[in-house]
């Protein structure tokens, strides 16, 4: 029972935060644990019902043992040992009786079963039967004992006290193990974000050239299709209003009579999303988007438009066919819709998002209710081909070229924002129709002070008014105009101390940047991660674009000298605490994290922007940091050297650091020494990596190649949990060593700043080239630098 409920409960969160999970328990509509666990039965006061059974297993297997050794001493013993079986007795009654309630929600409410589910329904029966075995009486004579003896001392006392700290085991296990899981995800959606949209804009987008021009509602189309107004939206009405644009907003689009929406018309706030049904990331927003509706059911409108990534319907898209069901999929909801029953299709098209041939989304029609030859029909009609190259048109007028997109009354969401982030920005827009910001731009100088009093009522404490550089006698400074130092958390932390201040901590830092006192809200001991307290950036309560250094070039960006930007300042007047370079906070190794996001972080450079990915000894061009103290700390006289300028990120030419030592996966050990007399291919992997997928596999071959002329490759795993870098490096069973950086010092000292980063060494120790991704057409250049550098 304790490991169907752990398995579960991780099921779960992977579900909740990794589009691309298959949980291995899908095997179609009537037997599928993903719809079980995505459904809101799963929960308990907001917690998994899988996390409860943790610690309830756990006090069963107490009372068992509580009798099995009582049982065997004198008659006082041996009654304890009875009132602990009468327990058991009660505890396995009332988890069979849930579990009764559960199956009839999974058959009649659901309509899906799950094996895993199944499996603890099972546990709770025999532990039920084998205590009634254990009790030795007839059934009539079991209930004697229970009004008799439930009131017992012993062991109520003990099951009280091991069910509370199992429990509390329990929640503090199930808090650590979603925020690893949500880091890890966050990793990964990240990447292949980035992939999606690098490769997509390679191959299929143009940025339009022409001059944008304000959307119009597209014609009216027949038949009439309706729009469902109610949390379970089976009946509907027509259609005709457009989402109402607020002053100062951005692209605001037109919701017109071919448009499906949930939610009243008259809503203050409406949002508009463009999808694709087979976009893993898609799931996920539609997924943060369902406590939305039960939250807001009066003021909040949900409209739902397309953009399938197939060439088929979506002639942005070329020839590709990245997702080849995703146009069948869009036909067969409109045409759901057609019969009132789009949003119902919608969620079954995600629910089995990898299983969208015609065949199944027909099988959909049918479960639903609709007549299917009429839907049938309809597929082929010209104006659902042509309602979704509106949607399509729409989105490229905007300049979208991906999914999902959405526009909460015009200000556009990218990715799949997260219910904190998106309850957020609707209770702004609901404050105020026509925001403003409440921080005017003031241009700082040389004169301006280096620290800045935070005071939220009897907590008082002092911030670097700028990002951090450091003098050559190592003690961080807060200068107007210099170039902000490019340290890990372990430097950070020294330059803090010796300059008698010390590294700012997660509360300090987002309570700084919010302007209210930031509260854990998921009470995972972090404040950078949940619902925003005050405004989500440190200027005001939505995103301006140019108001700070977050829209520099991925690849050739730099971060900007401290102060350039004078709207980028809290009322306070801190500047810079958004993006430029991502900055150093914790006050302990194990939460160190960057917050803030850097030059390259566009929207999401914001006061809730934590990222943990890498250890404390991660550093590049866009990590920096600033201190904190409880009293004013004078500014530190710069000595004559000035400052140190070695915190630059190009490392070619330069020797690997002397105390460059790592451990690899067997034990071994990797160091400047192992460089000496070879031409050394070190490359930084992790397992969320696309292109380490393609490069481990090539490395192998270069090793067997080049071997024997003095080559060597050496791989360095940089994932924090080292059993992940492990078990992804031996998949390909690499014929070259293989070393771990969970705190991501070696990644410090080559400051890596993209996956998979590689490097090529001489006999001494000299970096002599740097090399960012990988694809296979690069091993011919590859080959051609290692051949002259032997």
């Amino acid at each position: 029972g304790i490991g169907l409920a752990v398995h579960m409960t991780l099921m779960k969160l992977w579900l909740l935060h990794e589009p691309d999970y298959q949980s291995g328990c899908n095997f179609g509509e009537g037997l599928n644990c993903e719809v079980n666990q995505l459904s809101s039965y799963s929960d308990f006061m907001g917690i998994p019902i899988a996390v409860w059974a943790i610690p309830t297993y756990l006090l069963m297997f107490f009372l068992a043992a509580f009798a099995l050794i009582k049982d065997r001493g004198d008659e006082q013993e041996n009654e304890q040992a009875r009132n602990a079986i009468d327990l058991l007795f009660v505890l396995a009654l009332a988890s069979s009786l849930y579990s009764v309630f559960l199956a009839y929600v999974s058959y009649f409410v659901l309509e899906a079963f799950c094996p895993y589910c199944m499996g603890m329904y099972g546990v709770n029966l025999v532990a039920l039967i084998l205590a009634f075995r254990a009790s030795n009486m007839p059934l009539k004579h079991q209930w004697g004992r229970l009004k008799n003896h439930m009131g017992s001392l012993q062991p109520v006392p003990q099951a009280t006290v091991v069910f509370l700290l199992t429990l509390a085991a329990a929640f503090v296990w199930y808090n650590r193990a979603n925020e690893n899981i949500q880091r890890e995800a966050a990793q990964n959606i990240a990447l292949k974000d980035a992939q999606q949209k690098k490769e997509l804009e390679a191959k299929f987008f143009q940025k339009p050239v022409t001059p944008q021009v304000k959307a119009t509602p597209p014609k009216a189309e027949k038949p009439k299709v309706t729009t469902q107004n109610t949390p379970t939206p089976n009946k509907a009405k027509p259609s005709s209003a457009t989402a109402k644009p607020n002053p100062g907003n951005g692209f605001t689009p037109p919701v017109g009579p071919m448009d499906f929406a949930w939610g009243p018309e008259n809503a203050r706030v409406t949002l508009v999303e463009f999808a694709d049904f087979e976009c893993s990331y898609c799931r996920l927003l539609s997924l943060n988007l369902k406590p939305i509706k039960d939250k807001f059911p009066e003021n909040v409108r949900i409209v739902f438009k397309h953009y399938p990534m197939n060439g088929e319907c979506n002639r942005y898209m070329g020839t590709s066919r990245m997702h080849p069901g995703a146009c069948d999929a869009a036909k067969g909801a409109i045409c759901a819709g057609m019969q009132g029953k789009f949003w119902e299709m919608h969620d079954l098209l995600y629910q089995d998002q990898k299983n969208l041939t015609p065949e199944s989304i027909e099988a959909r029609a049918q479960k639903l209710g609709l007549d299917v030859p009429s839907w049938k029909a309809c597929l082929n009609k010209p104006e659902v081909a042509r309602k979704i190259q509106q949607d399509v048109q729409l989105a490229a007028r905007e300049g979208i070229n991906g999914t999902p997109r959405l526009y909460i009354n015009g200000r556009l969401l990218t990715g799949a924002a997260s219910t904190s982030i998106i309850e957020y920005m609707i209770n702004m827009s609901l404050k105020q129709d026509e925001p403003t910001t409440s921080v005017a731009p003031i241009t700082a100088t040389k004169e301006t002070g280096p620290q800045v009093k935070i005071t939220h009522g009897d907590e008082s404490f002092y911030m670097d008014t700028f990002e951090a550089s450091v003098d050559q006698s190592g003690r961080a400074q807060s200068i107007f105009g210099v170039s902000p130092a490019r340290l890990s958390w372990f430097d950070a932390q020294k330059a803090c101390e010796a300059s008698n201040k010390r590294l700012c901590t997660e509360k300090e830092w987002v309570t700084a940047c919010a302007g209210e006192p930031a509260i854990d809200n998921n009470n995972n001991g972090y404040f950078a991660d949940d619902s925003v307290e005050g405004s989500m950036y440190p200027y005001g309560a939505f995103y301006e674009a140019a108001r700070c250094l977050d829209d520099a070039d991925k690849y050739e960006g730099e971060p900007a000298n401290t102060g350039s930007y004078p709207g980028c300042r809290t009322a306070t007047g801190i500047y810079d605490l958004t993006g430029n370079v991502s900055e150093w906070v914790g006050e302990s190794q194990q939460r160190a994290t960057l917050v803030g996001g850097d030059y390259r972080s566009k929207q999401r450079a914001a006061c809730n922007k934590r990222s943990a990915m890498f250890g404390a000894g991660y550093r590049n061009k866009s990590t920096g940091f600033r201190c904190c103290s409880d009293t004013e700390v004078s500014a530190s006289q710069i000595g004559q050297a000035g400052l140190d300028s070695s915190s630059g990120t190009d490392v070619v030419g330069q020797e690997v650091p002397q105390d460059f030592a790592l451990t690899t996966i067997d034990g071994a050990g990797v160091s400047r020494a192992s460089f000496k007399g070879k031409l050394t291919y070190l490359t930084f992997f992790a397992s969320w990596c696309g292109s380490c997928k393609r490069e481990l596999p090539a490395l192998r071959q270069l090793q067997e190649e080049y071997k024997s002329r003095g080559f060597q490759v050496v791989a360095i795993g940089t994932d924090r949990s080292t059993e992940r870098s492990k078990s992804f490096a031996e998949q390909y069973d690499p014929n070259y060593p293989v070393a771990l950086d969970p705190d991501s010092t070696a990644m410090g000292f080559f400051k890596v700043d993209a996956m998979p980063a590689s490097f090529l060494i001489d006999g001494k120790g000299m970096i002599k080239d740097r090399m960012v991704g990988f694809r296979p057409e690069h091993l011919p250049e590859i080959k051609a630098k290692i051949e002259g550098l032997l």
